[in-house]
């Protein structure tokens, strides 16, 4: 998926996405290697995101820090 060539809001949806579905991982399994690959997705989209728009990425970072200090 080339994310550069995204739409800022489709970024930001998937990422919306993506964040829930680590958050549930979390959650449900604790830390477990499924987690650890959705977590680099997120970071990856947030990361595409952040480049473009650091406004809308900022809203994002309090719960990307949550799941970043379970590692």
């Amino acid at each position: 998926m080339d994310l550069d060539s995204m739409p800022i809001e489709s970024l930001r949806l998937l990422l919306e996405q993506e964040l829930r579905q680590a958050e549930g991982l979390l959650e449900h399994f604790g830390f477990c290697p499924q987690f650890v690959g959705q977590l680099e997705n997120v970071l990856n989209i947030y990361d595409a995101l952040s480049k473009r728009d650091k406004k809308t990425s900022l809203t994002f970072a309090p719960r990307i820090k949550i799941l970043k200090n379970q590692i």
